[in-house]
């Protein structure tokens, strides 16, 4: 019962593997860590997010795979990687070994097979492969089923009310303007695709069951599934960036319509109806005067890249909503990154430099979002010192930043006209030093520093470290997760 699931109820999941590898696949850059393909990029164009197996529980908590053993073996334009994985939360039990494959054609191949440990119960156990809704919003798509007949359809733009956006599929692809094909198989049964935005992820999910009989498992139920991924049309195109490029953050102009939102805690454990509740109910919150919902990044995944990535759902959540409630006031609440399942402690990543981190990311687009006021749950530590500094810019109107970096962008940045002065926040959004210059300071302009670690608190906040923008130009290096806070006098 819920007594014993909460008894069993793990403590933050980790991973294991912290391998991380840059690999190619002919034109296809993309990177691996801890089992899954991340960051499928043909140049500076990203064509898949993420690709990933999944055991959830009956409840759809996902089990964090331990991976037991990983071999690589990688070429200049292709690899193959073997690996051994075990997925234990509560009374799942659940081991796999996945095959996956990069070809200098451009092609990808991902094999699982996987057996239960025990009886288990499960809400489904398959292969998934996220789509960034930054680069495909408005995008056609087709899907083909087993019999090939195929569908037409399009990336929605926003979350809508329906779930789902394609369904019984075998195959997915969708061509670019510039004709890059793209395209995926996908065996297994019950595949869908949805609009994670709805969840508070950034991407569109396409996944599918391994054919076991759904909730319980026997144990010793033995499944397999093959996803592949083929990339042509590619072309002369540029496919790799030769070297990496230093972050460039340009401030610009004022930007009127967009302003800090109220920052305020929430209870611990104060509720909330969700996203989906008032987004799949239109016809009820028509023309309402407010309306709130909650934010949480973990609803799928839980790894630092993926809760850095979430954060810009709320922009296309909010626009979602003002279809129908142009005028509402909206309140997002609770924020929280501990996820929405049965844990016995808080995600220690609220309480540091994560955190702080991940506070500033989420703020610059609540702004962007225009939202009213926001209410967050992460508790103490340097992102309360960071939501307290934004809060008392509350009011104050965003400044238009033009970031130019290497994709996916290792860093992010925000800018406030503060009664005339400029205030910038830089956030590295990784857990590696990063290198950034800032333009748009003004000539000679005096700033001063205030840069966070993982020991930043309200009574111990950054000091201050006077510094001269010469030309208008700082460069810095930020710390893993650092959030460095420029104020020019």
């Amino acid at each position: 019962g819920a007594a014993e699931e909460k008894t069993l109820a793990p403590k933050p999941q980790k991973k294991t593997d912290n391998t991380s590898v840059q690999l190619r696949a002919g034109p296809v850059t993309m990177t691996y860590r801890d089992g899954e393909l991340r960051y499928l990029y043909v140049g500076d164009r990203e064509i898949v997010r993420r690709v990933y197996f999944a055991v959830r529980t009956k409840r759809f908590d996902t089990a964090v795979p331990k991976i037991d053993s990983v071999q690589i073996d990688r070429n200049d334009d292709s690899f193959r990687i073997k690996l051994s994985a075990a997925c234990r939360v509560g009374y799942t039990n659940y081991r796999w070994s996945g095959d996956i494959v990069g070809d200098a054609n451009g092609t990808i191949s991902y094999r699982v097979d996987g057996r239960a440990g025990d009886d288990l119960q499960s809400g489904r156990i398959g292969l998934c492969m996220l789509l960034g809704t930054d680069s495909l919003a408005g995008r056609g798509f087709e899907a083909a089923g087993g019999d090939g007949e195929v569908t037409n359809g399009v990336f929605p733009v926003l979350p809508g009310p329906k779930y789902g956006i394609a369904r019984g599929f075998r195959t997915l692809g969708y061509t670019t303007d510039d004709g890059l094909q793209v395209s995926c198989e996908l065996d297994g049964r019950r595949s869908v695709m949805e609009d994670q935005r709805d969840y508070g992820d950034s991407s569109y999910k396409a996944f599918a069951s391994i054919d076991y009989p759904y909730p319980d498992i026997p144990a010793g139920a033995e499944g397999s599934q093959m996803l592949t991924i083929k990339v042509t049309g590619v072309g002369d195109r540029a496919t790799a960036t030769a070297t990496p490029r230093i972050p460039l953050v340009k401030i610009g102009g004022r930007l009127a319509s967009y302003t800090v939102p109220k920052i305020l805690p929430a209870a611990r454990g104060a509720a909330s109806q969700h996203f989906m509740h008032v987004n799949k109910k239109p016809d009820k919150n028509r023309g309402a005067g407010e309306l709130t919902w909650s934010f949480n990044p973990g609803y799928h995944l839980f790894d630092d890249d993926t809760y850095m990535e979430n954060v810009t759902s709320v922009v296309d959540q909010v626009r979602a909503v003002r279809v129908f409630a142009p005028a509402a006031k909206i309140c997002i609440a609770p924020i929280r990154i501990d996820p929405p399942y049965t844990r016995l402690e808080h995600d220690p990543r609220g309480a540091g430099a994560f955190g702080a981190a991940w506070s500033a990311a989420m703020i610059k687009y609540l702004a962007l979002a225009g939202v009213d006021e926001a209410r967050f749950d992460m508790g103490p530590g340097p992102g309360l010192w960071v939501r307290r500094q934004l809060n008392a810019s509350a009011g104050r109107a965003m400044l238009a930043v033009d970031i130019k970096a290497d994709r996916p962008e290792p860093i992010d940045a925000m800018a406030i006209d503060d009664e005339g002065r400029t205030v910038v926040y830089l956030i590295n959004k990784t857990a590696q030093p990063q290198q950034v210059a800032v333009e748009g300071l003004g000539a000679k302009a005096k700033v001063q520093l205030r840069r966070t670690t993982g020991q930043t608190s309200l009574d111990s906040p950054p000091p201050p470290q006077d510094a001269t923008a010469d030309s208008g130009r700082l460069e810095l290096k930020l710390s893993a997760f650092e959030v460095c806070q420029i104020r020019v006098y």
